[in-house]
């Protein structure tokens, strides 16, 4: 390590001055030979130096600084720590300062991509309108709010601006589940030490109405006046009164339904039986029918092969 002035001539007087600031010389862990702006203290300067040259040492075996180095580094002005960070002396996730002070647009779109492909801890990927809503709720909230780094997040400023929605509570819901999440994600990915919206409750949505299973003879009602209808969502009215009874019998949802091919039934056992990356829950799912329900299926799959699938949309 090397102390010194530099320095120049003066426009003026034509003679040869040095600057008032001490600079230090001095090789890096690659062997490239760096420059370093100190102080105008010289003895201030050197001590810089010398962290700098255990930091130095610290890169050349690979191993993070502790105990009084670590606290000079985290106690130096934001724009030091941005220069040493600069010249691969430190590393940017070191310094919370400069990591919030990223663009937020840039931390979303790590967020989405993440989101499309890591796997849920059931070992499937999330399903593509499942991100796109969620995405498009965050980015909702992240431009309406005129976020633009994480420091800039403020729990009162997201609740301001869901509160001005005109959306119903479950979609409001929705929104502060998105920002939420997000938020979780940055601190479990360790780009933040803590949530800003840790605070921020979701929206207690209640039961629009009471549900309850249909009756029998409401069952009925219903399948002999589907029988009787026109043709709607390329099946007919006979087709669509199965189908009505397949979802009543198994309980099978209405995406759950659409993903069903002849090989998931088995007909001599009166059982439907779907694969678990089509399933809600994720698990493998096997329903038992009535044997009136598989022989009118019958009629339906014959002639069909295995992998044949009604992919007409439930209605």
């Amino acid at each position: 390590m090397n102390l010194y002035r530099p320095k120049f001539t003066d426009r003026k007087s034509g003679q040869l001055r040095e600057t008032p600031r001490w600079y230090i010389d001095f090789r890096d862990h690659h062997g490239t030979r760096q420059r370093f702006a100190g102080s105008e203290d010289k003895h201030e300067t050197r001590e810089l130096g010398r962290m700098i040259e255990d930091l130095v040492r610290c890169r050349r075996r690979a191993v993070q600084p502790k105990d009084r180095l670590w606290a000079w580094l985290m106690a130096l002005p934001v724009d030091v720590q941005g220069k040493l960070v600069g010249l691969d002396l430190a590393d940017k996730a070191w310094f919370t300062a400069l990591s919030h002070s990223e663009r937020l647009s840039d931390w979303v779109d790590e967020y989405e991509r993440w989101l499309r492909t890591s796997r849920t801890r059931t070992g499937f990927l999330r399903s593509t309108k499942h991100v796109n809503t969620v995405m498009t709720k965050l980015h909702a909230i992240v431009d309406g709010c005129g976020f633009q780094t994480w420091a800039d997040i403020r729990k009162s400023a997201v609740e301001s601006y869901v509160g001005g929605l005109s959306v119903s509570l479950r979609t409001l819901d929705g929104y502060i589940a998105a920002v939420k999440a997000f938020c979780t994600w940055a601190v479990d990915d360790e780009r933040a030490e803590y949530s800003p919206l840790q605070k921020l409750n979701r929206v207690s949505v209640p039961d629009k109405e009471r549900r309850r299973p249909l009756s029998f003879d409401e069952v009925c009602k219903m399948l002999s006046a589907t029988v009787r209808e026109r043709r709607r969502y390329s099946m007919t009215g006979l087709e669509r009164a199965v189908l009505y009874r397949l979802a009543i019998e198994t309980g099978f949802r209405r995406n759950e339904l659409a993903h069903l091919t002849v090989g998931c039934f088995n007909l001599d056992d009166a059982t439907v039986s779907l694969a678990a990356e089509f399933c809600k829950d994720r698990r493998d799912a096997q329903q038992p029918i009535t044997m009136a329900l598989a022989s009118a299926l019958r009629g339906f799959l014959r002639g069909k092969g295995p992998a044949a699938c009604g992919r007409t949309t439930p209605p």
